[in-house]
């Protein structure tokens, strides 16, 4: 597999794929009472949709913004960066590697993911669903964040200052992907030294997924915690090699990495689980150590993470799997 570190978009002109030529609709949700989530047509609520233009950081017109992509690792100015005829856009909703030709989606079920990055202030949390009938009737996003152990439902709305939301036409006949771009504070997750936002999707009172997005804070930069083994991974590994049961800790700011930060490697953790509270998982570090096959740093603080605890949340636990 390759590892891309330096892409240059010839002439100024970028590549679009099928999905960046697709119209774009946004949905704006209006969550009923206690609620939040997204639907078109649902009960309890409305959506109203609009022609809008893609966002203008989205050199490629995928649907990933450029500072998501260079925190994936993919192009930019290329809509299928391995080439596999799946959009990066798509192969990150449906959980396979956007990096790797030979990882294509595996199944046709409905998906929901979830990556961080950060810009200036403002931690982003791209939630990506796909919709393989395209039908979005009844369909309800439910967002939530997790503060230490206790988990919180938040509305959509509170969460405000991201791009509008975007409806793109995937691979399959019909099917769609949704794009919602919810924000939290940076300094908020700084603070407390870490956080998680989850979402669950449902449809009709049956639940079709859950994600989790775990941000972890290490010497004054946000991570995102990416599980390395068992159910609910957001991206496979990507090459690395050594990883045990844990995480692989993904920067969300590239533009952050002080100068001892070793580029091509990721800090990955072995981890044991000491204490589970509903779907809130907490493990303590046993081994740390930078591993190579990631386009991305990995921090000097990481072997001095060994005997710390990690807070995450168990995407399986949200829907009672």
């Amino acid at each position: 597999m390759k590892i891309r570190t330096s892409i240059e978009c010839r002439g100024g002109q970028a590549r679009r794929g099928r999905a960046g030529r697709v119209a774009v609709l946004a949905l704006l949700a209006l969550a009923a009472a206690g609620g939040s989530g997204w639907w078109a047509g649902g009960e309890g609520g409305a959506s109203v949709a609009a022609v809008v233009p893609p966002p203008t950081n989205d050199m490629d017109g995928d649907g990933l913004v450029d500072e998501l992509e260079s925190v994936l690792g993919t192009w930019s100015c290329h809509a299928d960066t391995d080439g596999d005829s799946f959009s990066d856009l798509e192969e990150v909703a449906r959980k396979s590697n956007p990096l790797d030709s030979s990882s294509l989606p595996l199944t046709s079920e409905p998906s929901l993911a979830m990556v961080g990055f950060q810009v200036g202030r403002r931690v982003h949390v791209a939630t990506l669903v796909f919709v393989p009938d395209g039908n979005l009737h009844a369909k309800r996003l439910r967002f939530g964040v997790r503060v230490g152990d206790q988990m919180l439902a938040v509305s959509l709305s509170a969460m405000r200052g991201g791009a509008p939301i975007q409806v793109r036409s995937g691979r399959e006949l019909g099917s769609k992907i949704v794009v919602v771009d919810p924000v939290i504070q940076a300094q908020a997750v700084l603070a407390r030294r870490g956080m998680s936002v989850f979402a669950t999707l449902a449809q009709q009172g049956t639940y079709l997924d859950a994600e989790a997005c775990d941000f972890a804070a290490l010497q004054g930069s946000l991570f995102q915690l990416i599980r390395t083994s068992g159910s609910g991974t957001t991206m496979p590994t990507q090459g690395g090699t050594g990883i045990g049961l844990g995480h692989a800790y993904r920067p969300i700011d590239p533009s952050s990495q002080s100068p001892s930060s070793v580029m091509g490697e990721v800090c990955a953790q072995t981890t044991t689980v000491v204490r589970v509270v509903g779907a809130v998982v907490t493990q303590e570090v046993i081994a740390a150590d930078c591993v190579p096959g990631w386009d991305t740093y990995c921090s000097p603080g990481c072997v001095n993470t060994v005997g710390n605890t990690v807070r995450s949340v168990d995407p399986a636990a949200l829907i009672g799997g």
